[in-house]
């Protein structure tokens, strides 16, 4: 048997489609068509069916086609090159779902004669049998999948990310790419360029490609080539005589870590309540207040003032939502003077005054006929 492409429907046709097949004469689908062949009726029930194109002698370029009949739809193929037509030296050709519209033709174009290799993981991508969705990234993690390698020094940068958490069904979605060149740089300045090593380093501990008809084409080894100047990893010599001395040192240590952390996680915390809260913990409400009047607060975050009523002939001006007019202000002081004011305008509006934390009074004058109510939002705990 001559050269030949085997063709397989791998998946049937999502909705009724004809296909066809034709040699041409030259490269990309060009030149001199050398005969048509097939006219399928491809439906669901289509998928498994092989047929093999036999080479004629000019070919270059094998061009399928297929056109939906009433609605788009997909199909999914396979095109498998032989040079001996035994298939025994099969190279895929293309391997992909097809879209199709109605009633218009969708071309795939694949190249006779010496064809290109076939992709890396030509059947798809998986996550390793017995692995996890989802992986934390801990020491043995690193070291076994620099072990695979191999490339220790890079234990130095990868350690940054002892601890997290990495999306193994993302990661094993498809082949790896091999990031950009190590750089001492990163050391010092991460980001995402680090995360692209790690995750390159984690792809042959976590995920393989798909098995397919052939044994598909492995990803190359990663070879990251070690930068000058690259610092050596520390180590951490050991009296396995005077255990004691170790641990006071390690004690030592986390206590000046301790120490360090203990004020920022302080600033950390005020900061997160009183300047990005992800929360507004409603408090008391004080109700039905109309004319003129104030009341007292302590270490409130903000107010949520909602009009209840409105006085007769009130009017409004466009928006979203609607602008209410002439309904009166609210003040927050501290006692001495007054911090910030604000007009009512909305049905109900969110108060957070930039030095609401030393606030604790809370005033209003509301033109006659509007009541509101006020909410106060506290800090989280």
């Amino acid at each position: 048997m001559a050269e030949s492409i085997r063709i397989t429907y791998v998946g049937g046709a999502s909705t009724t489609a004809d296909d066809a097949r034709t040699q041409y004469d030259g490269a990309s689908c060009t030149g001199t068509s050398l005969g048509t062949h097939g006219y399928h009726t491809l439906t669901s029930g289509s998928a498994g069916t092989v047929e093999y194109e036999s080479r004629q002698s000019t070919a270059v370029s094998l061009q399928w086609t297929v056109t939906g009949r009433t609605a788009p739809g997909t199909i999914h193929m396979r095109f498998e090159y032989s040079a001996s037509g035994s298939f025994t030296d099969t190279v895929v050709l293309y391997d992909n779902f097809v879209t199709y519209g109605a009633h218009t033709t969708s071309f795939v174009c694949v190249a006779w004669g010496t064809p290109t290799s076939p992709a890396i993981c030509q059947y798809g991508t998986r996550i390793k049998p017995g692995m996890p969705a989802v992986a934390i990234i801990d020491q043995a993690v690193i070291n076994t999948a620099l072990a695979l390698i191999p490339g220790e020094w890079l234990g130095l940068l990868l350690n940054i990310y002892l601890g997290t958490k990495q999306d193994v069904t993302a990661l094993c979605a498809a082949p790896p790419t091999d990031p950009i060149a190590i750089t001492t740089n990163l050391l010092i300045n991460p980001g995402a360029a680090a995360l692209g090593v790690l995750q390159r380093v984690l792809w042959p501990y976590f995920c393989e490609c798909t098995p397919g008809a052939t044994t598909p084409v492995a990803p190359p080894p990663y070879a990251p080539v070690q930068p000058p100047g690259w610092p050596a990893t520390p180590t951490y010599p050991c009296d396995p005589t005077t255990p004691c001395a170790d641990f006071t040192d390690i004690r030592r240590k986390l206590d000046l870590i301790l120490g360090i952390v203990g004020p920022d996680l302080a600033i950390d915390t005020i900061t997160q309540r009183w300047r990005t809260p992800f929360a507004l913990p409603a408090s008391f409400t004080h109700t039905e207040l109309v004319g003129s009047g104030s009341f007292s607060i302590d270490r409130v975050l903000g107010l949520l003032i909602t009009v209840t009523a409105l006085p007769p002939g009130s009017e409004t001006w466009p928006g979203n939502p609607v602008y209410l007019k002439d309904l009166g202000w609210l003040a927050v002081d501290d006692g001495g003077a007054m911090l910030q004011e604000l007009r009512v305008t909305r049905q109900q509006q969110v108060w957070l005054p930039q030095h609401m934390q030393l606030a604790t009074t809370v005033s209003y004058a509301l033109t006659p006929g509007t009541q509101i109510a006020v909410q106060e939002l506290t800090t989280e705990p």
